[in-house]
């Protein structure tokens, strides 16, 4: 399914569920339908996440409750009323990938929140090994493979994603990674010609070993709560975000800067919907005229964006962008836990 396709697909579900992702609340989705939508650059592929898919996963927060009390392995909790900093740095924990032409920017994002988290981990262990050796230890997990069963995932008796580039929402990938977790990419590269084939038998031997001992959860953070953004970015814990691309996301501007602004949501066109993972901020960056910006890894490779530790393809975009629910829809901390024996049932 091409980019447009996977855009017009997302209007129809989002008008179903009257979830207003892809819409602002200055512009009516019925509206939105009969513009002329500018063909996007890249792949987009991000989906609304369904109030039902949402409250499945509240139920796992539940659970860690209740194991923290019992003394049990669970979620990191957030340190409430610990002080925010100033500014917060994973960027250089990242390795930055190319979704290509596939609607699977929620698998990327995810690959590169558990990929950070499996970093800053190790980096607590082996002491004397820099950051770029600890980088090489450590594997993405299968982005192939987790697109896969989140469009496994998304079918049932009438609909039949699997044979379809549908693109998924941040709650599918957030499932996949609570049941069924994913191998590392050596076990199922990345290959986009194959995003239909069931991975081989290996690979999901080693995504259910990965799913036991990876310590992976996750945490819905409100959308708009800029503040508990900052706080999990300045306890390490990277924060996967929902947004509305508007056009001005693909100028060359962008492409060639990093720097996202305010879209003119009066006189751009709405693109789709895109997943990525916040991984800083900075109080002090006052770009443009705005009072803060967060980091950003984008995946889209290395020929897009801006370089930071000798590395393109991030971008930053002001506080402003995030703490407004009409452009960014959904926010989760990706942190450690022990989920080997949690799954979330549709």
């Amino acid at each position: 399914m091409t980019c447009l396709k996977q855009f017009k697909y997302s209007l129809i579900l989002t008008t179903c569920l009257t979830v207003p992702l892809f819409a602002s609340h200055h512009t009516p989705i019925e509206e939105i339908e009969h513009h002329n939508v500018v063909k996007p650059k890249h792949a987009f592929g991000l989906l609304p996440s369904t109030p039902h898919m949402k409250e499945l996963l509240r139920t796992v927060n539940d659970i860690h409750d209740e194991r923290r009390e019992q003394g049990k392995k669970a979620l990191s909790p957030l340190q409430l009323h610990a002080k925010v900093p100033t500014s917060s740095d994973m960027t250089p924990y990242a390795v930055i990938v190319d979704q290509g032409e596939l609607g699977s920017c929620t698998s990327n994002s995810s690959a590169q929140c558990v990929r950070v988290i499996k970093t800053l981990e190790l980096l607590k262990v082996e002491h004397a090994l820099s950051v770029s050796a600890i980088k090489a230890q450590v594997q993405t997990l299968s982005r192939l493979y987790h697109y896969y069963y989140e469009r496994k995932h998304m079918s049932d008796s009438s609909h039949n994603y699997i044979n379809q580039d549908s693109g998924a929402s941040i709650a599918d990938a957030v499932w996949v990674l609570h049941n069924y977790g994913a191998p590392d990419e050596g076990d199922w590269k990345y290959d986009i010609s194959k995003f239909t084939q069931h991975p081989p038998v290996i690979a999901d031997a080693h995504a259910k070993y990965n799913k036991d001992a990876s310590n992976i959860g996750t945490e819905e953070i409100k959308p708009g709560d800029i503040n508990t953004v900052k706080l999990s970015l300045s306890q390490g814990y990277p924060v996967l975000m929902g947004f509305t691309v508007y056009d001005s996301f693909e100028s060359d501007v962008v492409a060639n800067t990093g720097y996202v602004p305010m879209p003119n949501t009066n006189k751009e066109e709405i693109l789709g919907g895109h997943a990525v993972a916040i991984l800083g901020h900075d109080d002090h960056d006052t770009t443009g005229g705005y009072s803060g910006h967060f980091w950003v890894a984008n995946s889209w490779g290395t020929e897009w964006g801006v370089a930071l530790h000798g590395q393109r393809g991030f971008f930053k975009v002001p506080y402003e962008f995030i703490a407004n629910t009409d452009l960014t829809s959904e926010l989760w901390r990706v942190a450690n836990a022990s989920l080997s024996d949690i799954s979330i049932k549709k």
